[in-house]
């Protein structure tokens, strides 16, 4: 989507249920600006799709 924010570590954890130390060991694709770590949507999203089971 464009222009979809960017999320913290924390909301990204809470959009994926995990904690925010789970995230940061969990190669999800992250933006770094300055010295902030920020996601899209689009890769957690990614994240999820790639590990559903059938």
């Amino acid at each position: 989507m464009p222009n979809q924010p960017l999320l913290s570590v924390k909301e990204a954890a809470d959009y994926l249920d995990m904690s925010e130390s789970w995230l940061y060991s969990s190669g999800i694709p992250f933006v770094k600006l300055g010295s902030r770590r920020l996601y899209r949507v689009e890769d957690l999203d990614a994240y999820i799709s790639q590990r559903v089971q059938v």
